[in-house]
Formats: structure tokens, sequence, C-alpha cells
């Protein structure tokens, strides 16, 4: 089948001198690059997900002084806990990784697990997470790809544009070099997102146009939840005001945000869990 031919063996070895070249030189020193340790890892690419790298830097640094560890972020207070991730959206991403951290302390002694299927086990570890993992803290000879990695795969290797998931996933184990799993991603990461761009390659991340963030339900979840952040309790006349919405949208919206145990309503207002 023309889709499962291997890249030819030269084009293997200019890909990975051209990348792993650049990367000497221009490879960006992220903070968890530094001593990525599986816990560290997990926190990154929790944070990382659909968030800007220049919010989540300072949020991991403070997150990790708070919790330095998966047993001291399974003690960790939801209010607290939420009051620190505010800023960085999509609430829930906090609460699921305290659920991971509580699994692994009751299931695994405090320690995420080596085998590929037992972090797959763990709640709110998806495939490319898991793989995360084992790549930048274990350097393990495994490969996740983002959109990144994608284009850069496509344009450097001339793939089709609407090369099938599958296919980019076999050809980036073809490309991978062996025992360089850590370095080798960073190097496509991060020339995926400086060089070969989506708009100096013509090569699309997707076909759908993203929708508009300002005025969408998330939004509106991220204001209630950065406006109830330091304050013990808000009436709905208040939270109606600071949001400029009408007393039926806020209930709507604060009812879905309890329904993921990111707020508590009153009939009077909202809050924090404690």
């Amino acid at each position: 089948m023309p889709h499962s031919r291997p890249i030819p063996a030269a084009a293997v070895r200019r890909l990975r001198r051209k990348l792993l070249a650049w990367y000497r030189r221009h490879g960006t020193d992220f903070l968890w690059r530094h001593r990525p340790t599986p816990y560290r890892v997990l926190v990154a690419e929790v944070m990382l997900q659909q968030t800007q790298v220049s919010r989540v830097e300072p949020k991991y640094r403070a997150f990790l002084r708070r919790y330095p560890t998966l047993r001291a972020l399974a003690r960790a207070k939801t209010r607290e806990l939420l009051t620190l991730w505010s800023g960085l959206g999509y609430n829930r991403r906090a609460l699921a990784l305290r659920d991971c951290a509580r699994t692994v302390v009751a299931r695994h002694g405090g320690r995420l697990p080596d085998a590929l299927v037992a972090l797959l086990a763990l709640p709110g570890i998806g495939s490319y997470t898991a793989h995360a993992i084992n790549i930048f803290a274990r350097n393990r000879d495994e490969v996740c790809v983002d959109t990144n990695v994608r284009r850069v795969l496509i344009h450097e290797l001339s793939l089709p544009s609407d090369c099938p998931p599958a296919r980019v996933e076999q050809v980036a184990l073809q490309v991978l070099p062996k025992g360089r799993s850590r370095e080798w991603h960073n190097a496509l990461m991060d020339y995926g997102r400086t060089v070969a761009t989506g708009r100096a390659t013509g090569v699309r991340s997707s076909p759908r146009r993203p929708e508009p963030f300002v005025g969408s339900s998330r939004y509106y979840r991220g204001r209630l939840m950065a406006a109830l952040v330091g304050r013990p309790f808000m009436p709905w006349q208040t939270l109606a005001r600071h949001l400029r919405l009408p007393f039926a949208r806020v209930k709507k919206i604060a009812a879905g945000m309890a329904r993921d145990g990111l707020v508590i309503v009153q009939p009077s207002g909202a809050e924090l869990p404690r």
C-alpha cells in the first residue's frame, strides 16, 4: 500500500541532521525542560493543553512551588487549587490533575508508573500525555504527534497535506533517532513552532476555523472563575453586573461549572468549593 512505504533512509538522515543541528543553536530553554521528572512533565503537559506558553510559564513555577510532589497535590484543597490555576482556563484540568495525583498515591505509592498501560489507566491521562511523560521524563523511544510535529513531518518529508494520523505516527516512529527521543521531540516542536509554521509551510493544522473565544461560554466561565477567586461569596446580582450578562445566563453558566465541581451554587449567589 503506497501510504505504508517507508521514508528513504537518506531522507531520514537529512531530516535528523537538519533538525538536531538547528535545535542545538536555536532550541528554547523552557522551565519544564529543566530536570524533567515524570511529575513535572505531567504538570507541564496538562497546563499546555490549548494554552499559550507565555501564560503557562509563571503558573508552572508557582504550581510546583506550592505542590512540589504528587502527594502534595493529592492533598490540595479545591479553592486553593482553583485560585492558583485561575488564568490558565479550562479549570477542570486542575481537578483532573488532582484526581490523577490521588489515584497515583493510592495505587502506586505516589510515583507515576513506568508502564504505558498503567499510565493510560490513570484519570485524565490520554495517549498523548502518557507518551509525553515517557519521552520527556524517561527518554523512551516513543512518539507523540502534536500539530507542530505533524506539520514539520508533512512539510520536510513532502507528505500529503491530508496525511492520515496513523500514517504520520508511522513516519514519526521511522524517523525517531533511537536513544534521543527527548532531544528529538524538543527539536521537532520548537522547529514547528518557530520556523515551519502554518503560514510558512502552508500546512494547515485543522480544516475547521476556531470558534471566537470572546463571548463564548468558555470565555464567561473563565471570567466567572476569576471573579470568585479571593472572594468567599458573590451574589447573583453582583456576578451579573460583573459579567454584563442577564441573571438567567449567569445562572446557567454557573450551573454547568457546578456540575464540573468548579463552583458551589447557592440560592442567592455562587462561591468556590473549599
